[in-house]
């Protein structure tokens, strides 16, 4: 179960990320 619970908040660390280099690019153009 801890790793399920692991992998649910790398996932969520990671589309948050995505989520900001994707609006650095956009403010970068």
């Amino acid at each position: 179960m801890r790793a399920i619970h692991a992998l649910s908040i790398v996932a969520s660390l990671v589309l948050i990320v995505v989520s900001i280099v994707q609006l650095a690019q956009v403010l970068a153009r």
